[in-house]
């Protein structure tokens, strides 16, 4: 998940893990970070001028959000993203569930656009959807070959979603589709998708989020056939479709701690579902959702103080916010 703290391993295997961090987390020496409600905020480092009430904000703002790995949207720690769009400027959010509003963040479109006025080459489109009909059968592409910008290609590459009414994440490979249907040559040393969208008449049936263009795929990412989400540990111990929390599911879903779940609807029984995330990211959740536009944050540099207020959707008093080192001299009070 990024800048966090040291990964610890725990394991009943009779062979020792072999585990390797790719990032690391920070030493306690000039960062901290907040803690609220099971949630850490990014590390941010007060000893210098840098951080501003915009960046304190941000970081805040972040524990009430779905939060992602940096490979699916963060372009400032994964370079091989050229494009990104998480439809969180100016969004509004109502009390309806985040894990409805949104795939990563609070917000997402409620449209059928992917990719608009991109300028820069990648072959890889990869989006996070959601589908209330089975009408969308196609993906729109506008592109440049070979860096001409004054001829743009207009065509639609094949697309099998799935129209369940829950959120999936997909990654297109644009260019062996464009080059299968002799749309651009094999040879062809760029490829800028310039537009990119899903069906054009049904918009109002369609939410998309997380929607980047990139060189390769995500880090970790698991295309749904090669690990579907309706493959239980044991093919013989859930019933599909099945009922979960008043809900009918065709394939496992996330369970109340976000964990992939299916159930024997003969039995009653809930059992775990063989993969561990659910297609290729593993997200966490806040533990409790805002009401819109309560939150506001001030930080001021001289003294240096935090001050933070909000409201939470389900009227639970919040814990305090305490800083991550424990260690670190910071005093806080609850008003």
């Amino acid at each position: 998940m990024g800048d966090v703290p040291l990964l610890t391993c725990i394991s009943s295997s009779t062979n020792q893990p072999n585990v390797t961090e790719l990032i690391q987390g920070v030493a306690s020496e000039t960062k901290t970070a907040f803690e609220l409600d099971g949630q850490l905020t990014q590390y941010i480092d007060f000893t210098t001028n840098a951080t501003t009430q915009a960046t304190v904000y941000s970081a805040i703002n972040d524990l009430f959000s779905i939060r992602c790995p940096p490979s699916i949207s963060n372009a400032q720690l994964t370079t091989s993203i050229v494009y990104v769009e998480e439809f969180e400027t100016g969004c509004t959010f109502d009390e309806t569930s985040i894990q409805t509003n949104a795939f990563c963040g609070q917000c997402s479109s409620n449209d059928n656009t992917l990719v608009s006025s991109n300028t820069r080459a990648g072959d890889y489109l990869c989006f996070a959807y959601r589908l209330l009909n089975s009408y969308v059968v196609s993906i729109g592409v506008n592109a440049q070959v070979n860096g001409d910008t004054t001829t743009t290609i207009s065509t639609s590459i094949s697309f099998s979603p799935q129209a369940d009414r829950l959120w999936h994440y997909t990654c297109v490979n644009v260019r062996a589709q464009l080059v299968a249907q002799s749309s651009i040559s094999s040879s062809a040393s760029s490829l800028i998708i310039t537009k990119a969208w899903l069906n054009n008449n049904i918009r109002k049936g369609i939410f998309v989020d997380s929607v980047t263009l990139r060189i390769s795929l995500p880090a970790g990412y698991e295309d749904v056939t090669t690990y579907p989400v309706d493959q239980p540990a044991s093919p013989s111990s859930c019933t599909f479709p099945f009922t979960y929390n008043g809900n009918s599911y065709q394939a496992c879903t996330l369970d109340n701690n976000s964990l992939p779940i299916c159930v024997n609807m003969n039995t009653n029984v809930t059992y775990s579902c063989q993969v561990s995330s659910i297609e290729g990211v593993r997200r966490l959740y806040p533990k409790h959702q805002l009401v819109y536009n309560t939150l506001a944050v001030a930080y001021t540099t001289s003294p240096q103080r935090v001050t933070a207020t909000f409201r939470y959707s389900d009227c639970v008093n919040p814990a305090l916010i305490v800083p991550y080192p424990s260690a670190v001299n910071f005093s806080y009070e609850n008003l």
